[in-house]
This record gives structure tokens, C-alpha cells and sequence, in this order.
């Protein structure tokens, strides 16, 4: 186990890990990999993107495997891109069990810490940012807390949406009865969004789509 696994809202369960966790298990978890993943680990220069990368999916195996309560080698992770077909796209699960079909996952990565988030049947998106960074920002003038919330929401919504943290599509809020609900503007999907406390360290926005 990488890190400590929390119940969040709407039967959501998240995970998080430093990078350093590797150090005494990295052998073990790229066994995990698919050769396409290892292939985009390896051809990643920097080492602190690599190690996030191989984090966030040894994390969603987890996190997979101990719902099921299978080995986390049965849980294959796929991200092949819609448009070119690379291994760059929105990671989805697979594997011969016949629940891993119906999981949704999403992963954060920010400097010094990975986020994975795991939801069945319905769809999701997890953002995050470093409590440190997010002080610095306020403090040097750089954009106020509400700012910084707004960006990290609309990410989480454009994660669950499938268009993904490059998506430049208006994110609209409102709050109903005390929530937080979320649309790109133009569509018809709405989701729940909410920071669930994972650690002080961290400042996590999720979004899951509603039923």
C-alpha cells in the first residue's frame, strides 16, 4: 500500500502518496505497468514527472484492486488517446474482472504529491494543489483564494467531463441547498463539486457527475 485510502462524498474513494514512497518499492510497482506504460516512463525525461506518472497509476490499481479484492496486477490501466491513438489519453481501467469495466478513475499530480480518485459508474475528476503553493500565490498577489479555487474546480470538471485539464471550454458554478454544482457551458452534464479533506498539505477539488 503506497497511501492512505479515504471515503469521500458520492461513494467516491481517493488516495494520495509522496513521490518518495518509491524509493524502497519502485522495482515492484513498475512490474505493475503495461508495456505501453513503461514505455511512456521511460521515454519521460524528468525524473519527478516519471515518478508522478508511475505513482498516479499504481495508485488507481490500488485503490482498484483492494475494492475487488483482487491482485493489483489484474488491474490494467488504459490511456490511449482518442484523437492519435498515443498512450496520453484519459486513463480508463481493464482487466478479466467484469466490475473494473464500470470504474471510473482520475488522478492529480502537483509538486510533491499524487491524488487518484476511484467512483463506480459514475463519472469523476480530481484536481489538486500543494496548501504551500496556494499561499505563496495568494501572497505574492498572483491570484486571490477564490481565484485558485475557481481554476482547480474547473479542472476536476473538465477531467469528468472527458475533455481534460487542456479544455479551455467556460465551466459554470452555482450553489444549490448548501452544494456546489458544476456544467461546461454548452452542455447538458452537471456534477457535484467538493474539496474533501485528504491532508493539510493538500487543497483537492473532486467533481462527479450526477445520476
Amino acid at each position: 500500500m503506497t497511501g492512505l485510502p479515504l471515503l469521500a462524498t458520492d461513494d467516491v474513494q481517493l488516495r494520495w502518496a509522496r513521490p518518495e514512497v518509491l524509493d524502497s518499492s519502485r522495482h515492484r510497482m513498475l512490474r505493475l505497468l503495461t508495456l505501453a506504460e513503461r514505455l511512456r516512463y521511460e521515454a519521460t525525461g524528468r525524473r519527478e514527472t516519471r515518478d508522478s506518472f508511475l505513482l498516479g497509476r499504481v495508485l488507481v490499481r490500488e485503490l482498484a484492486a483492494e475494492t475487488l479484492g483482487i491482485d493489483p496486477l489484474e488491474v490494467v490501466v488504459d490511456a490511449r488517446c482518442d484523437r492519435c491513438g498515443g498512450p496520453h489519453g484519459r486513463p480508463v481501467l481493464g482487466g478479466e474482472h467484469p466490475a473494473l469495466e464500470r470504474m471510473r478513475i482520475s488522478i492529480a499530480h502537483c509538486d510533491g504529491a499524487v491524488v487518484a480518485a476511484l467512483a463506480t459508474g459514475r463519472d469523476l475528476g480530481i484536481d489538486a494543489a500543494r496548501t504551500r503553493t496556494v499561499r505563496d500565490r495568494v501572497a505574492s498577489g498572483e491570484a486571490t483564494a477564490e481565484q485558485i479555487l475557481h481554476e482547480l474546480r474547473a479542472q476536476a470538471v473538465a477531467k469528468a467531463d472527458g475533455r481534460g485539464a487542456s479544455s479551455d471550454e467556460p465551466v459554470r458554478f452555482r450553489t444549490r441547498e448548501g452544494a456546489t454544482e458544476a456544467w461546461i457551458e454548452g452542455s447538458e452534464r452537471y456534477f457535484a463539486v467538493s474539496e474533501p479533506i485528504v491532508h493539510s498539505a493538500l487543497v483537492v477539488t473532486l467533481a462527479v457527475a450526477q445520476a
